[in-house]
């Protein structure tokens, strides 16, 4: 009910606030994708340029939504606010395969996130990436408790697709195979490889179409243009720009700046809250706050405790693997860049945590059977 209100509140009183600067890039792109099977932008009459800067599974789900099935961008918004709906069911389902008492709360720290709450209300890839990610993980879990080789498979492709949508998980899969390989070594090693081997050439075998795509039409053998950007003007790799952005470092030299500010950029991505300002209401975005201190406070518990006991289970494991993975890029990428949007995705592997963590808090147990 509360996301459903925000979302009636934000049609009635702040429409435009779905919009983002970069909604009609993807909005054009994916609109080009639906009507002329070409992932391109038109820059004049009858002329259009092809796509690598950003990557295809976004703009497809705004063709689809929008221009395909001709619904309003308030229908496609409502789309999103159930997707979060079905992350945090896809959270609960998790948590019950590595047989979590408590695994309601893990749905619940899902579904209640100030952070998808809010950019589920967005035009832009936050929600989607999200969802793809939670049934990704829940179908990863499945295989680590089963040792089902087409749960592995299917994992393999919903990576595929969030990758897709957001090619900051583009190197997660070869982090994973690390897991893969060394979960339970001394007792299944030949399984393992042939697991590791199974993941990794699903998934780089379905990435390395794109890469062949992008090099026929534009000559360039990339994924996307966007990582290597962010690194370049946002990220670690930034030559002057960085000084002009960050009054408290500007003077550092090369060394000291990023002592100072990589610490300060992993505190921002897991402690600002996400904001409510864009709905144009005072008492809103005051309340949304109030929110969304104790809440960060109450998750961070859980999570702090079940990494701490993460070795009680390997699917935990993996969820760590993931979180550590998604934090590292995400601060080396943008640096104080960094916010609740870029939390977002690593939510659903949080939520699971955090509850697990709260399952020892609260039982002085093991929370996995």
């Amino acid at each position: 009910m509360i996301k459903l209100s925000l979302f009636l509140f934000a049609e009635a009183n702040a429409p435009d606030a779905k919009f983002m600067w970069d909604t009609q890039w993807y909005l054009k792109s994916g609109m080009n994708f639906i009507e002329h099977g070409a992932f391109a932008r038109s820059i004049g009459v009858n002329v259009i340029q092809y796509e690598v800067f950003r990557t295809p599974g976004y703009p497809f789900f705004l063709g689809l939504t929008h221009d395909l099935l001709n619904l309003p961008f308030s229908g496609v918004v409502l789309i999103q606010v159930l997707l979060g709906v079905l992350t945090a069911w896809f959270v609960y389902c998790t948590a019950r395969l590595i047989n979590l008492d408590n695994a309601w709360l893990a749905g619940l720290i899902m579904l209640y996130d100030p952070s998808m709450t809010v950019h589920a209300l967005f035009l832009l890839t936050d929600c989607l990436f999200t969802c793809l990610l939670s049934v990704f993980l829940y179908c990863f879990v499945k295989f680590v408790q089963k040792k089902n080789l087409r749960d592995l498979i299917l994992s393999s492709l919903l990576l595929v697709c969030a990758i897709y949508v957001r090619p900051v998980a583009y190197y997660l899969p070869g982090f994973l195979v690390f897991f893969l390989l060394f979960n339970n070594f001394k007792a299944s090693w030949k399984r393992n490889i042939i697991y590791a081997l199974a993941f990794l050439i699903t998934c780089y075998s379905l990435i390395g179409l794109w890469h062949l795509r992008n090099h026929a039409r534009v000559n360039r053998f990339v994924f996307s243009d966007i990582n290597s950007a962010a690194l370049k003007y946002e990220g670690i790799l930034s030559k002057g720009e960085r000084y002009r952005k960050d009054a408290k470092s500007e003077h550092l030299e090369s060394y000291h700046y990023y002592l100072n500010v990589i610490p300060r950029s992993v505190w921002e991505l897991w402690t600002r809250p996400a904001s409510l300002k864009n709905l144009g209401s005072q008492p809103l975005k005051l309340a949304g706050k109030i929110f969304a201190y104790p809440f960060i406070l109450f998750w961070m518990i859980g999570l702090v405790r079940g990494i701490w006991a993460a070795r009680g289970s390997p699917a935990v494991v993996s969820m760590v693997v993931v979180i550590g993975y998604l934090t590292v890029v995400t601060v080396l990428a943008i640096l104080l860049n960094v916010g609740p949007r870029f939390r977002l995705p690593m939510m659903p592997f949080v939520a699971v945590i955090s509850a697990y963590g709260w399952g020892r808090i609260a039982y002085s147990t093991d929370a996995v059977e």
